[in-house]
């Protein structure tokens, strides 16, 4: 059965498909776990081909389940480890190749391999978009595989060197907590102290931060599901105003982007900006995006003012498009 599987689910030719596997416990009543470990002919052969270059010369190259186990023993120690319930990622890029490995409190659970590495990664735009697309696809595998929990913690290992943009990206798509993932950004910023970064998930996970040199007045304040940052401010009670407002408003059945605005108005008459006003905007990602989602003023002696103006006229006129499309339907016949 497994050699079947294996020639149903490897994208390879039956020929160049190498396999060694190993039997770990019981998967659910009437079924065996199995740690498997599947190589692709070619890529041995290339890795072959490249030790004979160095000047060793393998007598045999066999693939199997202990080597991983093995590989893992090692790996597992540089990692920290995921928050409780939450699966670790650990990818190592070589030269040629990425492995990438799914683990829960130390214990394997998926291993898979992409036979890019970091010579195509550096050469190649479309390398980088299939190198991407592989990994991006292994939370719906584990789900596949009746792998309980959300990977928690990515950590890439080998040849990363200019590889930071398509980790981050690994990292929105797999839905890495919103900490673990700003963590990461923060960590290879040269310039950490100058910046200010904040967010919420949607599982309510938070993470704030203001640098050591952000213009003063700057700071942060997170509540019930919000979290208000602001540099170059009148001082504390502009981001306390906001809070305060946006707070006052859960379970109102507000609109969202109203209790936003209601909160941007608060933080304005509280002082807002020192250096006076100018510009205010709104932006809400929404499945039902309506007009009044996006909306800026640029140049405007009084920003949120005008903002409030624009978005009443917008949201007005939304719900007037939306009235006279209902009518519309109903009004609409065939004719034949």
């Amino acid at each position: 059965m497994l050699e079947l599987q294996l020639g149903k689910l490897t994208p390879y030719p039956r020929g160049e498909i190498l396999s060694g596997w190993a039997t770990v416990g019981s998967f659910r009543e009437g079924y065996t776990s199995v740690l498997l470990a599947i190589g692709r002919k070619t890529a041995i052969d290339d890795v072959l081909h490249l030790l004979k270059s160095k000047g060793m010369a393998p007598q045999w190259v066999g693939v199997s389940s202990e080597g991983l186990g093995a590989w893992w023993a090692i790996a597992s120690k540089r990692v920290p480890a995921a928050p409780a319930g939450q699966l670790t990622a650990l990818i190592d890029v070589d030269a040629t190749s990425t492995d990438c490995v799914i683990f829960s409190n130390g214990r394997l659970l998926f291993s898979h391999s992409v036979p890019i590495g970091a010579e195509q990664l550096s050469a190649a735009e479309p390398a980088k978009l299939r190198w991407a697309g592989e990994l991006v696809r292994l939370p719906r595998i584990l789900a596949h595989e009746d792998v309980k929990g959300q990977v928690g913690r990515a950590v890439v290992t080998g040849l990363t060197e200019g590889l930071g943009p398509l980790i981050d990206q690994l990292s929105s798509q797999w839905g890495v907590p919103v900490d673990v993932a700003l963590e990461g950004l923060l960590r290879r910023d040269p310039r950490v102290d100058l910046r200010q970064v904040h967010g919420i998930d949607a599982s309510g996970v938070q993470f704030v931060h203001t640098g050591a040199e952000c213009v003063l007045w700057a700071g942060h304040l997170t509540g019930p599901n919000h979290s208000v940052a602001g540099n170059m401010l009148v001082g504390e009670a502009t981001i306390t105003a906001m809070s305060r407002e946006f707070a006052a408003t859960e379970g109102s059945g507000l609109d969202f982007a109203e209790r936003l605005l209601m909160a941007l108005e608060a933080g304005q008459l509280a002082g807002g900006d020192k250096r006076g006003k100018q510009s205010a905007a709104l932006l809400v990602a929404s499945p039902e995006p309506r007009f009044y989602h996006n909306l800026r003023v640029d140049d405007h002696p009084a920003p949120v003012v005008e903002l409030r103006r624009i978005f009443d006229l917008a949201r007005k006129g939304d719900v007037e498009r939306r009235a006279r499309y209902v009518q519309q339907r109903a009004e609409f016949r065939v004719k034949w």
